[in-house]
């Protein structure tokens, strides 16, 4: 979902912009507004980049760690430079014997050991929302909603994942 503001009489289009971001950040240049009835009005999204994926690593890793099934990481972004998804793929034999209730091997079959079992967090920017995709174990909610703010995202989708994991969740 985009949203817009307008300029005030005499606002910058910078100020504009962050006086309408939760945050205090906003679009910063002329270029990202657009001329609308005598006023500019800047389009605002949220800034799911890679400061905004690293903000959020920092905090679902150490979740991902714990549960000591070798998850490795991936940041997979669009052309335009936006995250698109987050995924971290865990070693299939550790992960079967740490989970041996997810029945993991029985749903591989005979394809059974796969190259990795992948935790995906799919992220929809305009929406603000974040969609869990997981082998082997089930999320109570795999829908979560986003602010833009990898500070504030990280530690909500880290406790989905330490929930799915059965891992401690990270502190406040």
């Amino acid at each position: 979902m985009v949203s817009a503001v307008a300029c005030r009489a005499g606002e910058s289009i910078r100020y504009a912009a962050e006086r309408a971001s939760p945050h205090g950040r906003g679009a910063l240049s002329r270029s990202q507004a657009r001329w609308v009835r005598g006023h500019y009005v800047v389009d605002m999204a949220p800034a799911f980049d890679q400061a905004w994926a690293e903000a959020v690593c920092a905090v679902c890793d150490p979740v991902c760690e714990s549960a000591n099934v070798g998850f490795v990481r991936q940041i997979l972004t669009q052309p335009s430079g936006g995250v698109s998804a987050l995924l971290w793929e865990a070693e299939p034999l550790l992960f079967a014997d740490r989970y041996p209730d997810s029945r993991i091997i029985e749903a591989y079959g005979p394809d059974w050991p796969p190259h990795c079992v992948d935790y995906w967090i799919y992220i929809n920017a305009e929406s603000r929302e974040a969609r869990f995709s997981v082998e082997g174990l089930e999320p109570d909610n795999d829908l979560v909603q986003l602010t833009g703010d990898g500070l504030q995202d990280g530690p909500t989708l880290a406790r989905v994942l330490a929930q799915i994991l059965r891992v401690a969740a990270p502190g406040p």
